[in-house]
Parts: structure tokens; C-alpha cells; sequence
């Protein structure tokens, strides 16, 4: 059971900074 709860909590944090890094970061992993 805990796992799924941090799972839950890496998901939130990977979305957030996702949402948060610029744009050239993306570009950058695209090339």
C-alpha cells in the first residue's frame, strides 16, 4: 500500500516539474 502512495507522490512531483521546467529543456531532450 505504500508503495502505490509514493508512486502517487513521484507522479505529482515529476508533473510539477514538468510543468515548471522552460520550454528549451523539452527542445533540448527532442533533439
Amino acid at each position: 500500500m505504500m508503495g502505490m502512495v509514493v508512486t502517487l507522490v513521484i507522479r505529482l512531483a515529476a508533473i510539477r516539474w514538468h510543468l515548471k521546467l522552460p520550454t528549451f529543456a523539452l527542445d533540448d531532450n527532442g533533439r
